[in-house]
């Protein structure tokens, strides 16, 4: 058994950004079930939202946040996190972030991009990378710090909890197991909010202008209703794609300001100079998680959740372009001394934890009945949970779900317990939450559209969904 102060699970820039700042408390594990820098951060290509120019202010950017989230922010944690922003930009520069900048009469400022649902440029980003290169700065500050463990290729199985372990005092989070096992990568390649930002233009297969007949804002709606255009477009014309044209942008700025996206491109037969790229809707953020509040903890004393996995409030029915990287950043912090307040050194004490018992017969189809679920999953969360829903689909969903979970649970616990069957276990209970939250809201809100109950219902569904186990 290894003993920490804190327990870190992910190494995105939530949980990086909580170890740097918890480090100054006691020691910190940072664990994750893969490499240090594999992390949905690394992907964030567009930037990071913050209010940084005299051009814009924070009240504008609760506005827009409020806007794309349709009515279920927490408008009290958007002015937090958003007027907190500047703060943690400043300490993402210490550890070495350099953010893209320009030079105007003379002097250099920060190089401001702009993404769907803001009003005003406040996007700051290191070219297209702008999340990898924060995972890499951060990682390199972890490596740096002597309290820091950071325990790659390790996957978290189940928290181990007060209750649990049978005491009779307030149930808290003590720790949880993991397992340590190597395990494969699958990668794919997706395409940057910011080209439609900075001008790209969403058009057809005849190369039409579609998006105006669906937002004013046109191609730089927010990105739930740019998914659904695209989705009846798509499903009116026959066609597998619509295209993303920037054609009328010079070369010369697209690789500057695009030069990994730029280069995949070509790698794909695409000079997006010369040619609009295809694009279809793809499931990109999960908006919803652990109910907390802005400091990040969550009902269960001692576990608090960060960044995606978390439900705040700021995000609401649809998060607003590049904000997840700037409530992570924030909401670290805050956790950080939350949990400094709450869980002083002197208040340690041993506790003999048992071993963490389930199946041991190894199954040769193993890897086959895991993929198969895998991909069933997939395939069903796809066609009956996707962009536009129907109770009808949803229920069939949820049908099916209910009997994987149990093939799913009884292979759990009578075979040995591997990365591949918890990634399983893990993928069927959050598509069984979110098929279950979906049924229970009788309208349509943000990200969430129903044909059913095509209207937003203020009277009865403004307000979020938490679902517990009984």
């Amino acid at each position: 058994m290894k003993e920490f102060d804190f327990v870190v699970v992910g190494s995105g820039i939530a949980g990086l950004s909580f170890a740097l700042k918890a480090a100054q408390h006691g020691s910190v594990a940072v664990i994750t079930k893969r490499k240090g820098a594999d992390s949905n951060t690394a992907w964030a290509q567009g930037g990071i939202a913050c209010v940084t120019s005299d051009e814009d202010s924070f009240e504008l950017h609760v506005r827009d946040t409020l806007e794309a989230g349709a009515g279920l922010c927490d408008e009290q944690v958007v002015r937090t996190i958003v007027t907190e922003g500047p703060e943690a930009i400043r300490e993402l520069m210490e550890v070495g972030v350099h953010f893209d900048e320009r030079e105007v009469s003379g002097h250099r400022e920060l190089d401001l991009g702009r993404e769907g649902g803001h009003s005003k440029r406040r996007v700051l980003h290191v070219q297209d990378v702008t999340g990898r290169e924060i995972e890499n700065k951060l990682l390199a500050a972890l490596g740096r710090s002597p309290q820091v463990q950071l325990l790659e290729n390790h996957t978290a199985i189940d928290l181990i909890t007060a209750a649990k372990l049978g005491f009779a005092t307030e149930d808290r989070c003590l720790g949880l197991y993991s397992l340590d096992e190597k395990t494969g990568e699958i990668r794919s390649f997706l395409i940057s909010e910011t080209v439609r930002g900075e001008g790209g233009i969403l058009r057809d297969g005849r190369g039409e202008d579609f998006m105006p007949r669906y937002h004013p804002r046109g191609s730089l709606a927010p990105r739930d209703v740019v998914a659904r255009a695209i989705d009846a477009e798509i499903k009116r014309s026959g066609a597998q794609c619509v295209y993303l044209d920037i054609t009328h942008k010079p070369e010369a700025f697209l690789r500057e300001r695009f030069p990994h996206i730029f280069e995949t491109c070509l790698q794909l037969g695409i000079d997006m100079s010369r040619q609009p790229i295809p694009v279809v809707p793809a499931a990109h953020y999960q908006c919803g998680g652990i109910k907390t509040d802005v400091n990040g903890a969550s009902s269960l004393r001692g576990l608090y959740a960060i960044g995606e996995v978390a439900c705040t409030g700021l995000h609401g029915a649809n998060r607003l372009a590049s904000n997840s990287l700037l409530e992570g950043v924030v909401v670290a912090r805050r956790a950080s001394a939350g949990l400094a307040r709450e869980f002083p050194k002197e208040q340690d004490h041993k506790i003999a934890l048992p071993e963490w018992v389930s199946g041991n017969v190894q199954n040769v189809d193993e890897l086959v009945v895991i993929y198969h679920n895998w991909d069933e999953i997939r395939r069903l969360m796809w066609d009956y949970v996707g962009v536009v829903r129907t109770d009808k689909r949803l229920q069939r969903a949820a049908s099916r779900l209910r009997n994987l979970q149990r093939e799913i649970r009884e292979f759990y616990w009578n075979f040995k317990v591997s990365v591949d069957l918890l990634e399983l276990r893990n993928l069927a209970t959050v598509a069984a939450l979110i098929v279950d939250s979906a049924l229970l809201r009788k309208e349509s809100r943000g990200l969430h559209y129903t044909l059913d109950y095509p209207q937003t219902d203020e009277a009865h569904f403004r307000h979020d969904f938490v679902l517990s186990r009984g």
